[in-house]
């Protein structure tokens, strides 16, 4: 019998190719990714304050803050940290999909509210949140324990501990290590959002993220009105890592295409 035609050929080696090239490209951006660019008082509610940072790159990074004062109708402060190659944050491509795991502990002060988690979006004037529009996944240890996603693009996900809460996620604890995951998967077939606290996780479908989006990790506290003495912020952050995810849908499509040559030529 005789061959395919050789256009169709073309067509399966140039997706094949592209493909390769695409995941190349992602590769050598996530692989140069080395540590972190910090920012205080992403919002500042509380400007006495002092921040401390303990910066060792994907392995390490602690956000410490005390000194907590001043309004009392102040409800939190909060500090980022975005991904980044030699101190230059990085900004991702809506088109491309990637996994970011992050071990975070809360240790601060009981009897407040304080949450660590990812965040990712626009933020164009760093430090400050003027114009950024940023999603979470988030995690809340305290008076009022909460896990959840929300904001930007991120599919609105809550686990409050009450009624009508996701199944599966225990209660945040303080001093406890939590792992958080979040895998943006994206394709001309649809986007997908999965988030993940201690190897439980949930997907959504939603729509891709914003061009030029940033990512990291935050901390926010004490979340709580009015502020009561004795507050102090205290969150660590170990063991990141950023990965492509295994392109199934591609990987899929061109070993089908394969297939039907092999089958065509017989």
């Amino acid at each position: 019998m005789r061959g395919p035609p050789m256009s169709k050929l073309c067509s399966v080696v140039a997706l094949a190719a592209g493909l390769a090239v695409a995941s190349a490209a992602h590769a050598d951006l996530f692989s140069g990714i080395n540590g972190y660019s910090t920012y205080d008082r992403w919002f500042p509610d509380f400007s006495s304050t002092t921040v401390t940072w303990t910066n060792g790159g994907l392995s390490s990074l602690r956000i410490e803050e005390t000194g907590y004062g001043g309004p009392t109708t102040g409800f939190a402060t909060r500090n980022h940290a975005y991904l980044s190659i030699g101190g230059v944050p990085v900004q991702f491509d809506p088109n491309q999909s990637f996994r970011f795991e992050v071990t975070a502990t809360i240790n601060s002060s009981a009897g407040f509210n304080t949450e660590a988690g990812i965040v990712f979006g626009t933020s164009p004037n760093l430090p400050t949140s003027a114009g950024a529009d940023t999603g979470n996944l988030m995690y809340r240890a305290g008076t009022s324990p909460e896990i959840a996603a929300f904001g930007s693009t991120s599919p609105f996900f809550s686990s409050n501990f009450g009624v009508g809460q996701a199944a599966g996620f225990a209660a945040p604890v303080s001093n406890t290590p939590v792992r958080l995951t979040f895998l943006y998967e994206t394709s001309d077939f649809g986007t997908t959002y999965t988030y993940g606290v201690d190897n439980v996780f949930i997907t959504l479908g939603g729509s891709k993220i914003l061009a030029g989006s940033y990512l990291g990790v935050y901390a926010q506290g004490p979340n709580n009105f009015p502020l009561a003495p004795g507050y102090n912020k205290d969150v660590l952050f170990t063991n990141a890592s950023i990965t492509i995810p295994a392109p199934a849908s591609a990987g899929l499509l061109g070993a089908a295409g394969l297939v039907a040559l092999r089958r065509r030529r017989r």
